[in-house]
This record gives structure tokens, sequence and C-alpha cells, in this order.
């Protein structure tokens, strides 16, 4: 079986935001280029809907700026429903795993909020990464009040980190899981790494149909320092060529969400057999 949806996010991303209305960090690779105008492009040519996960702050030139710190361009982003934010951290050294659950619950709020400020109303992603893959269940309640239907879990053969065995077997079979009231699911593949490789079109299109076998989303990812390579730029319109060829939906259809995230059409409950 082949995924018949995708989901595409930025990960470990502020300076795409802070060049929007502040211009170059002094020093910073990444807000050099201008990630707002590639994702319009991408947009452009393949109809891309984009998830960008934000820490909240991050230390440039010896100063410590926010999401606090740039200013409110609404009337841009409002222009750009394809174009979605989310929390992913309150820096980059610091996962909301490694915080108390009462302490990662008040990043995602302040940052959530400053998210409003920035892109208006209505702009947060419902499927959110969390830095170092986080799978903070705990935050369930929280996350379900900011829209967050699901958590997306590592791409690595250990499938999670945290769920117990049997929903960890489950994602790692078909992709997606629920525990604690929040689904997961799993990620697939890194742009990045795709980029290492010397692929040509029939090898990229035998890897991501290989990778994303058996699960019905195709979920994808990089991260904004990354894009600071040209090829890892000229991998991403790659990837979203094969995204076209093979006809795949975003995941931004909420219909099309709710079918995922009913797939398998029952879960077993916290009580049920986990052998």
């Amino acid at each position: 079986m082949l995924p018949f949806a995708y989901h595409f996010s930025i990960d470990d991303s502020f300076d795409c935001l802070w060049r929007s209305s502040n211009g170059i960090l002094a020093g910073d690779r990444a807000s050099e280029i201008d990630l707002l105008a590639f994702f319009d492009d991408l947009h452009h040519q393949f109809d891309a809907n984009i998830d960008v996960y934000l820490f909240f702050q991050q230390t440039s030139a010896d100063r410590v700026v926010s999401l606090n710190d740039i200013a409110s361009r609404t009337k841009y982003f409002q222009d750009r429903g394809w174009l979605r934010f989310a929390p992913h951290a309150i820096d980059k050294a610091t996962p909301p795993y490694s915080q108390p659950p009462t302490e990662a619950g008040a990043f995602y709020d302040l940052a959530s909020e400053q998210i409003d400020r920035i892109t208006g109303p209505n702009r947060h992603s419902r499927w959110v990464r969390l830095h170092y893959f986080s799978e903070c269940y705990e935050l369930a309640p929280l996350l379900r009040s900011r829209g967050v239907e699901a958590l997306l879990t590592t791409d690595k053969p250990v499938g999670s980190y945290r769920l117990p065995r049997f929903e960890t077997e489950q994602l790692k079979r078909e992709g997606i899981s629920q525990y604690a009231g929040i689904h997961f699911v799993r990620s697939h593949v890194r742009i990045e790494n795709l980029a290492n490789r010397c692929l040509n079109d029939d090898q990229l299109d035998s890897e991501l149909d290989a990778i994303c076998a058996n699960s019905p989303c195709a979920v994808i990812l990089t991260h904004e320092y990354e894009l600071v390579q040209p090829e890892v730029r000229e991998m991403t319109y790659r990837v979203f060529s094969w995204i076209q060829r093979r006809q795949l939906s975003s995941i931004a259809d909420s219909k099309l969400r709710l079918k995922l995230l009913d797939l398998p059409n029952s879960f077993p409950s916290q009580a049920g057999d986990r052998r």
C-alpha cells in the first residue's frame, strides 16, 4: 500500500519569521535565505501546504531574541492559508520532554499566543512535531484546546521513545496510533538525508515509495538550518514532484485528517489487550 496523503514540515525554525519583519540576524546563515519566498515558490509550483515549527527564542551574536521581538504581519499570513505554524521548543537546548509538564505547557501557551499575534488567528498547525520528537502526551488537554490533533514521532526505527509497546508497534506497523487522549503519527524521511545521496529520479521515487509503504500518510520533514544548502532546497522540489506524481493530498484537508486519524478504525483502550 502506498500513502494517499502527505504532511510536510520545517523543524527548528525561527529565522524565517525574524527575517520577514526584522531583517537578517547577524552571523546567522539561515536568515540569509529568504525562506518565505522559497515557501511561496513551493506553493506556486506544487500547491504545497507547509507546517513550520518554531523555537520561542534563540541566541544570535550573543543576544537573545524571541518571538516577542517579531513584528505582526497578519495580513501577509492570512493571505497564505497553506502556511501554518506551531511551537517546537522554547529553544534549541530545551526539548519539551526535558521539562516538567507544567513548564512545557506554559511554554506552549506563551509561544502560541505570540504566533497568534504575528500571523493572526487560525494559523496553527493541526499536527505538531515537538523538538527532539518529544512525546508529551501529558499535554494532551492543552494541545487539543489549541487545535492540535496529533503529535509527530521519530523517523528512527525505534518508532517511539515513550509510548507503551502496543502503541509503538502499531506506529511502526501502520504509521498511526493513539495514547492518553492524543494521536501519534510516525515521521518517515528527512529531506537532507535524501540530499546526501546521489539518487536519480527513478531511484528517488523507489526510495520514497519504499520508505512510506504501509502508511496512509507520507510524513516528510527538513530543518530550517538545512535549507541553507542549495542541494537540500533542490531535493525539496524533487520530493514535491514525487508528491505531485503520486497524487498525494495534503492533510490540510480536515476531512482527510479525520479519515487518517480513524485508521485503524478502533484503538484499544488503555486497559485493553497489550500483549
